[in-house]
């Protein structure tokens, strides 16, 4: 919104109120400086009101003005310099953070000269060559996954007088959710069999040498994170995390780390999707830089501001893909697009269910 400031004929001008969204456009350095200059140009613009003027109600207008001028100059500073000393202090453990957890992969060659390639996390490891059509995913390790999640439901919901899950069984657990939440008999099996089905991505022979070597390129091209299966909805505080629920994906900057759940591959027929999308913010952090800090830090803000104004997290968080400018904007609009071209033939892949189906 903009405010005029100047009653006098033939000198009207207007100035923009600094936003706190401006903190997350661009370079914060810049933004930081566009907001003083603009307190600055007011305290001028009020001192060339008062000069040719001593109505009453014009001092009156002039006074009322500065003491604004005043207040928004103390929050402005008291704001900027947390946020550049949360930024400086940010930056610097990001950057120790990303040296860490940024790590090469393991390439070798085998006596054909076929290049082999192994990422130093273990489970990443094997999500990966899932991912090419290489390994596969047991019933064992997809219901463990499925197990994991109930007990995230039961834990958000507050219900704790439970059994060991480690030794259940799905027709014991169908049972469980049945007598505990009220979940109809069957429709816990029918969910598993559903959503935790894939075994891995259906890859034609003849393509399979192509499809591998492109997984780990693109892998080390977005900065080699790691991947885990998603288990829980990610929370900050015990608050359930913005725009993230069971069948999304996320990516946490900190630790470098791409959390798909495997119920998005469930049915036949899905494709790379989610993990392209997370990939995204991968090669948007490969380098930690002032930007996509203050980026997050704008997301805060925003988000926070909307919610006062009676928005849900999710609505509010929501909006942020649709806002040039934004980390996720930059990765989803700009990143993803040209990551999805480039590697086509990995989005023209699909799942492939177990044949089980226990």
């Amino acid at each position: 919104m903009n405010e005029r400031f100047g009653a006098n004929k033939g000198h009207t001008q207007e100035f923009e109120r600094p936003r706190t969204q401006d903190y997350g456009q661009g370079n914060i350095e810049a933004s930081i400086l566009k907001n003083a200059e603009m307190i600055e140009a007011l305290d001028r613009e009020l001192e060339f009101i008062a000069s040719r003027t001593r109505a009453k109600e014009q001092l009156y207008k002039v006074e009322k003005a500065r003491t604004k001028i005043n207040k928004l100059t103390k929050r402005f500073l008291k704001v900027s310099g947390c946020i550049s000393a949360a930024l400086i202090l940010g930056v610097s453990a990001l950057k120790i953070n990303s040296d860490e957890h940024h790590k090469d992969l393991i390439k070798t060659k085998d006596s054909q000269g076929k290049e082999h390639f192994q990422h130093p996390d273990q489970e990443t490891n094997h999500i990966l060559n899932v991912l090419a059509g290489q390994e596969k995913i047991s019933y064992e390790e997809a219901f463990s996954n499925y197990k994991e999640f109930e007990k995230d439901v039961y834990k958000k919901v507050g219900i704790t007088d439970l059994p060991d899950f480690e030794g259940l069984s799905l027709k014991q657990l169908d049972s469980l959710n049945n007598a505990k939440k009220g979940v109809p008999i069957g429709m816990t099996e029918d969910t598993f069999n559903e959503f935790y089905s894939m075994e891995t991505m259906d890859v034609p022979e003849d393509k399979k040498e192509q499809v591998y070597k492109l997984v780990w390129q693109i892998e080390e091209e977005c900065g080699n994170p790691n991947i885990r299966w998603k288990t829980e909805i990610p929370s900050l505080m015990g608050v359930s995390a913005p725009a993230n629920n069971r069948i999304r994906a996320h990516y946490d900057e900190l630790s470098n780390t791409m959390y798909i759940p495997l119920s998005s591959f469930g049915l036949n027929g899905r494709n790379f999707q989610p993990v392209m999308a997370e990939l995204s913010h991968g090669k948007q952090f490969k380098d930690i830089s002032l930007k996509n800090l203050a980026g997050n830090a704008a997301i805060i803000g925003r988000v926070g501001g909307k919610m006062l104004t009676g928005k849900s997290m999710d609505d509010a968080y929501e909006e942020e893909y649709n806002i040039p400018g934004t980390i996720e904007y930059e990765a989803h609009k700009e990143i993803q697009p040209q990551l999805m071209e480039k590697y086509k033939p990995l989005m023209d892949l699909k799942s492939k269910a177990r044949p089980d189906k226990k």
